[in-house]
């Protein structure tokens, strides 16, 4: 009988199913706290509105309340690149695999897709992200769109789930069309100027004109 129950431990340990969560049954999930300022362009520094620092979280999605305290609470995260299409459906319950499989690299030939600051570390359960930038824009891909994506790098919190964080899908332009439209609007107020002191009239026939255009360049 003895025997068998030394057994009976043994292999349980052996094949028990890693933890989902953390310890004592928490949910933890990473969150974004900060929405992006867009539009982004190649080149330029990922920002929050407004220019703001973006900010990132743990939480217990059991209670709401951020982890403050255990190894979790200090945790070292990486930053990556995601297809727009990820998580159209907002399900909150992806699992490793699916964020996985979503994880965009540069196409060939071409620089890192992301450079920067591309790790952040958490302080009682809270980050911020560094400088990073874009160096190649969306349209390359199917969904034309990207997000940001935060995870836990192999090898830290093995057999414990926390969840990824995500952004809003967005587009990435590059630069020069960033420039391009800025030009447009400055020869845009100049015309604009120039029709009000030769007729008034004119001034509608203008912006109805441009109109697409300038959705075009800052949608």
């Amino acid at each position: 009988m003895y025997i068998l129950r030394l057994a009976t431990v043994f292999f349980s340990s052996v094949f028990s199913p890693k933890r989902i969560g953390g310890p004592d049954g928490r949910n933890l999930q990473l969150h974004f706290k900060s929405r992006l300022s867009l539009p982004l362009f190649t080149g330029g520094r990922v920002e929050g509105e407004q220019g703001a620092t973006i900010h990132v979280v743990l939480i217990d999605a059991n209670t709401g309340r951020p982890v403050t305290v255990g190894p979790e609470a200090s945790l070292k995260l990486e930053v990556v690149v995601l297809g727009g299409d990820f998580n159209n459906e907002d399900d909150e319950d992806w699992t490793q695999e699916e964020f996985e499989s979503h994880v965009v690299k540069e196409r060939e030939g071409k620089r890192p897709l992301l450079t920067g600051d591309l790790f952040v570390v958490l302080k009682e359960g809270v980050g911020t992200l560094g400088e990073i930038v874009f160096t190649d824009n969306s349209s390359w891909i199917r969904s034309r769109k990207f997000r940001l994506g935060l995870r836990v790098p192999s090898g830290y919190c093995d057999g414990i789930r926390i969840r990824e964080a995500k952004t809003e899908a967005f587009s990435v332009k590059d630069h020069r069309g960033e420039c391009m439209c800025f030009l447009f609007l400055f020869s845009f107020c100049l015309v604009l100027a120039t029709c009000f002191l030769l007729n008034q009239h004119v001034v509608g026939l203008v912006l109805c004109s441009v109109q697409e255009a300038l959705s075009t360049c800052f949608e």
